[in-house]
């Protein structure tokens, strides 16, 4: 090979090197980079307030839109209720507990948003009727039924039936006095906590405070047919107003859970007729008085405000992922929902942060709107994905979170609990109607 030969032998190889190395910042820089979050209406919502190191402190800016000052006063009914009946903290045996350890520390914060004492012990002891029944038989001798004995309290009963309620009907009095007051102050909010600082919006305190509420109306749903049984027509209305006002009351909190359980709760007092008792029939006044008090319920919330209020929490979390945060279980969003749920597909491919939030933003805009959200299309199904453009792939990325996740970050998807919240709320609408229908024409048939 000739001198000339090998000189332009070189200068092929520079260029396709070149070429090649041009290519490759090329395909890096529109492909590989991830484009960072910028701080604007259009991303993040919202430009103010601000953390420490410059983010959006979006828990600051809940607190200020869903929790005013009144949330720690005597006029928050929900304060009232945790001063009277929540469980004290279980400091954890074991500080590898992390479970434990959260949930001591989610309860501490709550009483301390609630302005109460760390310390706090429950006034009373919550106790469960059929469970006090079902022992009564067991210490006889006798195996009950759990069923049969719920459904003989939800009818018309005596102490002549269930001798051993006695004391739960004493025991009962002063606390369900207490949620009857709590459910009529101004203000009933729940605040919402969190067991760190990186902790996103939307833990809840603990999920079996979401028990503790059904069964206080349950408790309404038994003692109303105990003052039925005795034919107590006046304190029957009482528990069926306060059972409605206490599902009521969590239905307004901004939480798809807390609706649910107020849903139900409202369902127990829907379920009770106070002429269920023909030896005791109710007056016309008593109607009348009963239908004024349904008539008069706080307005029912629609199912798109609870979910859209769970914005600022969704764009908190995204905005832990744009930073590469681990948040609790969940890993990096690219890792999570585009790497491991769909082979090698986007694992090391670039997002647009900016297109991420843009496009959650129009997910809540719809909500808003009381409209139906049309995704981009699905990342698990779309072909190619790895050869999208950026833009086009960061869209499927949000739709994927809001739309199409895997089970482990259902977390962020709401779309499913958008059309169940939806139905839930219109068939519970429908049920109240029915309920006032029924009182009408229990009216109509009054000599």
């Amino acid at each position: 090979m000739t001198l000339l030969h090998c000189k332009s032998w070189k200068k092929w190889l520079l260029a396709i090197v070149v070429i090649v190395a041009a290519l490759g910042v090329l395909f890096w820089w529109f492909q590989i980079r991830d484009v960072p979050l910028r701080i604007s209406p259009e991303t993040t919502r919202i430009t103010e307030p601000r953390t420490a190191d410059g983010r959006i402190d979006y828990w600051r800016a809940y607190e200020d839109k869903y929790e005013p000052p009144e949330t720690k006063t005597d006029q928050n009914g929900y304060r009232l209720l945790v001063e009277t009946m929540l469980m004290p903290i279980n400091k954890p045996n074991n500080k590898k507990d992390e479970e434990a350890v959260q949930k001591s520390q989610r309860y501490q914060r709550l009483y301390q948003k609630l302005d109460l004492p760390v310390d706090l012990e429950p006034k009373y002891e919550f106790k469960f009727a059929v469970q006090i029944v079902c022992d009564d038989f067991r210490a006889q001798g006798i195996e009950p039924n759990y069923g049969t004995v719920e459904e003989q309290l939800t009818r018309p009963w005596t102490l002549e039936n269930f001798p051993m309620l006695r004391d739960w009907i004493n025991d009962k009095e002063p606390l369900l006095s207490v949620v009857a007051e709590a459910v009529r102050k101004p203000f009933f909010i729940i605040p919402v906590v969190r067991c760190s600082d990186d902790y996103w919006i939307g833990s809840p305190v603990d999920g079996d405070e979401y028990q503790r509420f059904r069964s206080l109306g349950r408790a309404f749903l038994y003692r109303f047919h105990y003052y039925l049984g005795i034919g107590d027509i006046d304190r029957a209305i009482d528990d069926l107003v306060t059972c409605s006002l206490l599902g009521r009351v969590l239905m307004q909190q901004n939480d798809p859970s807390w609706a649910l359980v107020g849903i139900t709760i409202e369902g127990f007092a829907q379920e009770m007729d106070i002429a269920a008792n023909p030896e005791h029939p109710p007056t016309r006044a008593q109607y009348e008085r009963l239908l004024h008090e349904l008539e008069n319920l706080p307005t029912l919330p629609k199912a798109d405000e609870v979910l859209a209020a769970g914005r600022f929490g969704k764009l908190d979390l995204l905005q832990l992922f744009a930073r590469g945060a681990n948040v609790g279980k969940y890993t990096d969003l690219v890792k999570l929902v585009l790497g491991d749920q769909s082979g090698s597909q986007g694992r090391y491919l670039g997002y647009d942060w900016n297109v991420l939030f843009q496009e959650a933003n129009r997910y809540y805009d719809t909500l808003e709107e009381e409209k139906e959200f049309e995704p981009v299309g699905n990342p698990f199904e779309s072909p190619w994905f790895s050869l999208k453009s950026r833009e086009k792939r960061s869209l499927l990325a949000a739709d994927a979170l809001f739309c199409y996740p895997p089970e482990v970050v259902m977390i962020l998807n709401e779309t499913s609990q958008q059309k169940s919240l939806r139905q839930s709320f219109t068939r519970h609408e429908q049920r109240a109607e029915e309920q006032k229908n029924k009182i009408r024409q229990q009216m109509s048939e009054l000599p």
